[in-house]
């Protein structure tokens, strides 16, 4: 991808996240964006266009929408400290950043299982 459409991709991206309501989280700058660049697994480090940290479900679909509707690649991250290199981004991509959903969903005793959104470490 040449210089002026990643540019131009970015910023249709960093738009489409902008229009999420509630205002969802954006770290854009390659400073905000170093902690990302890997999880535990520190041997391959990619720094993501951006990451965003949603806080609901809501905003998760949209962003996952926003970037099908713009053909761009989401990777997910939970607290980043997982050691097999499932959370490194893509650098063309959205870092989908979960650490800031914390919620119990629900929780099934007899079942012993519950449901809940990801908790950062």
């Amino acid at each position: 991808m040449n210089a002026v459409v990643a540019l131009s991709q970015r910023q249709q991206v960093l738009d489409a996240m902008r229009e999420i309501q509630p205002r969802i989280s954006i770290i854009a700058d390659d400073e905000g964006l170093k902690p990302f660049e890997t999880d535990a697994f520190i041997a391959h480090r990619e720094t993501p266009m951006l990451a965003v940290l949603p806080e609901s479900e809501e905003q998760v679909r949209a962003v996952v929408q926003a970037c099908r509707r713009l053909g761009v690649p989401v990777v997910t991250r939970g607290a980043g400290t997982g050691i097999s290199g499932g959370a490194i981004p893509h650098r063309d991509g959205v870092l989908l950043v979960l650490s800031k959903m914390n919620e119990v969903i629900s929780i099934d005793e007899a079942g012993r299982t519950a449901t809940v959104e990801p908790v950062p470490s």
